[in-house]
């Protein structure tokens, strides 16, 4: 059976994307909210802390097994 494999630079490249949209809509708002004292400093870091458990980093290459009838690849000229 076929094998995917995603290294752990590939990995962390796209969960360091997800992180980064992630803080950009979740909590640069927050911050700044904060920073203006409308909200309290623990709901800014606690949305960061979340983000980081949402995606974390990973520490070995991850291995799929796929299917060889999903994997075929047609090509037409």
């Amino acid at each position: 059976m076929p094998k995917e494999i995603f290294t752990v630079e590939n990995l962390n490249e796209s969960i360091r994307k997800n992180r980064e949209h992630a803080y950009r809509n979740t909590t640069d708002p927050l911050f700044m909210e904060y920073k203006r004292g409308e909200i309290e400093e623990q709901v800014w870091l606690d949305a960061v802390q979340a983000i980081k458990e949402k995606y974390p980093y990973a520490t070995e290459p991850l291995v799929i097994e796929v299917d060889e009838k999903d994997y075929a690849v047609t090509l037409e000229n």
